[in-house]
């Protein structure tokens, strides 16, 4: 038998087989996990209503705490009971007493995360998002050397005994540690999977099979939401999302391995061993196949760009011409013009989205009403928000969703500012509570929006030779956002809406740097910095009516009609573009 592609070898096993069936199943649930495990701090730390536990018997409530702003002082009481308004007061001396109807138990109520403690819930969910960081920066290099399935495997086991173990946390110390090693050792699997599933795909289905991890994240949500209703001890809570963790551990073991990435190391036997594995899985009729080793093995492949990933290297996309381009590109183009441009906007934007998303995703619990049901609105509405764009940015590039999107969510922010002054100068703590939970969902809806073309961007504007590492730099530094949210929700307490202006200043600075942007609807991807300031050049937002635009191919230099020609030379560009960005579909999320 002739030696096969490794495309056609998957194309002769049933390229959308059981395989590749079982594969997506496990991404996701790779994808309902990370959903449980970023966001699910805001059942595990919510701030119950509380006060001080009576010190003294023979007295009331109302004896022995004083009244602050129409309720019961959460953090102090009188120091001699029976005590009246302006009399001393101290903190709390006998603990506190936590209304549990609602939440149940949380780690708030059971180790009194109030008061001079307060900061702490939120300490620790940017402490969660460093662990996240840290295993980015550790989980690709140890895939590229050890295989995606070795490194899966032995991460999921790994996190399945430290999620089991935090349910059994002793104190918050312990809780916070055993959380961050969770999120550092999460990545291990995430990556791998993510990676191990585009490997496993042949280019015309990774459009399709690419658009379902986003909604599965958003379903997460929605499930986290019922669970909670649920189950209102926070140490129950966290045994079931560990499920799908138990779920992929007991699946993984049946994953076959990348061929392609044991091609990319000089393992042909092992590598057509596995097709074989797969084409018999998939209940093909191939008896024997031959790869070719013409792939280039991938050895110097810029670190950058296999540890920051949020769940595979663009790479593993890209055709071996551009793969044998990216040896004579430098990180250091990345900082100079033209490129710098994209460098600095593009990681503005990310920053912007990461403060929005989780902004809204985070704050959800302090809506009026059920918090059940604003938490399960919240996610029902981000699902449409995650699958509109996957269409729209075909019909108008990447550029206008964005535009729109940052726009409006920043009109949200600043509507929610409006509102919640004019609540307080009013002194109605929930006079305006309906238009405060519609305006958050419609902020939710517009943060979620901008994802998919802001991934986008990131594929089409950055060269071949540097589009790893500029991704990868966008995607490190951009999860600044992520990390800062938390802190920022804290210091709300102290400065009302400091968190929705600067997330509102962020949005509408995001909308305005996209016109600085050239739109990249119907054009070839730059290969070259020379290729990025032709699209600069002709096809800036402003200036879109040019009529050339110049691009090199392997053929030599040719000049193409902006307007009727190019679409002709890239009609596909734009999925093949979305097959590539959606691999970076997740959360840092």
């Amino acid at each position: 038998m002739d030696s096969m592609e490794i495309d056609e070898a998957l194309e002769a096993t049933r390229p959308l087989g059981r395989t590749q069936i079982l594969l997506l199943i496990v991404v996701s649930l790779v994808n309902i996990q990370i959903a449980f495990l970023v966001v699910s701090v805001v059942f595990y730390a919510e701030v119950q209503p509380h006060h001080c536990a009576l010190a003294a018997t023979g007295y009331t409530i109302n004896d022995s705490i004083p009244i602050q702003d129409g309720v019961l002082s959460r953090c102090e009481e009188f120091v001699e009971p029976p005590g009246e308004a302006g009399e001393n007061t101290q903190s709390c001396s006998n603990g506190w007493e936590y209304e549990t109807e609602l939440y149940g138990q949380s780690i708030v109520s059971e180790w009194d995360l109030v008061c001079e403690r307060d900061f702490l819930p939120d300490l620790s969910q940017t402490i969660l998002f460093c662990g996240m960081a840290a295993g980015s920066i550790i989980a690709g290099p140890v895939s590229d050397k050890y295989g995606r399935k070795p490194t899966a495997i032995g991460g999921v086991i790994l996190f399945n005994i430290i999620g089991i173990a935090v349910t059994f946390s002793p104190n918050y110390i312990v809780f916070v540690i055993l959380r961050f090693l969770l999120a550092t050792i999460f990545k291990s699997i995430l990556i791998p999977l993510n990676t191990l599933l585009f490997e496993s795909l042949v280019p015309r289905h990774r459009s399709l099979i690419g658009s379902i991890p986003a909604p599965i994240f958003t379903i997460g949500l929605i499930l986290m939401a019922g669970i909670a209703y649920l189950l209102r001890d926070w140490r129950y809570f966290n045994l079931v999302m560990m499920s799908p963790g138990l779920i992929i551990m007991m699946i993984s073991w049946k994953l076959p391995e990348s061929a392609r990435w044991l091609l990319s190391q000089g393992k042909q036997e092992r590598a057509e061993t596995v097709i074989r594995k797969v084409a018999k899985f998939n209940k093909s009729s191939i008896e024997s196949i031959t790869l070719s080793c013409n792939m280039p093995i991938q050895e110097n492949r810029d670190v950058m760009s296999t540890t920051t990933f949020d769940q595979i290297s663009i790479a593993e996309n890209i055709p071996a011409s551009d793969n044998k381009k990216n040896n004579t590109g430098s990180f250091k183009d990345l900082f100079k013009p033209p490129t710098l441009t994209v460098t600095v906007i593009l990681t503005w934007l990310w920053i912007s989205y990461t403060l929005g998303y989780f902004g809204f995703a985070l704050t959800t619990g302090n809506l009026a009403g059920d918090p059940y049901l604003n938490f399960f609105l919240s996610g029902l509405i981000e699902l449409p928000a995650r699958i509109l764009p996957l269409f729209i940015v075909k019909r108008t590039g990447s550029l206008l969703p964005l535009i729109i999107g940052f726009a409006l969510s920043s009109l949200t922010m600043i509507g929610i500012v409006v509102a919640r002054h004019e609540a307080e100068n009013r002194g109605e703590e929930h006079g305006l509570d309906l238009l405060l939970t519609i305006l958050a969902l419609l902020g939710k809806f517009f943060a979620a929006f901008v994802f998919v073309p802001s991934n986008l961007l990131m594929v089409e504007l950055f060269p071949t030779t540097i589009r790893n590492s500029g991704t990868g730099v966008v995607q490190l530094i951009g999860n600044i956002g992520s990390l800062a949210v938390p802190l920022l929700i804290y210091l709300d307490k102290f400065v009302l809406n400091l968190p929705f202006i600067i997330m509102a200043t962020a949005s509408m600075i995001a909308s305005g740097l996209c016109f600085l942007l050239p739109e990249t609807l119907n054009t070839v991807q730059p290969e070259t910095p020379a290729d990025l300031q032709l699209l600069f050049d002709s096809r800036r937002l402003c200036r879109r009516k040019q009529k050339v635009f110049q691009v090199n191919s392997p053929e030599g230099e040719k000049t193409h009609g902006l307007d009727h020609e190019i679409k002709t030379i890239s009609a596909n560009t734009l999925d093949e573009d979305l097959d590539q960005g959606r691999n970076n579909i997740g959360f840092d999320p």
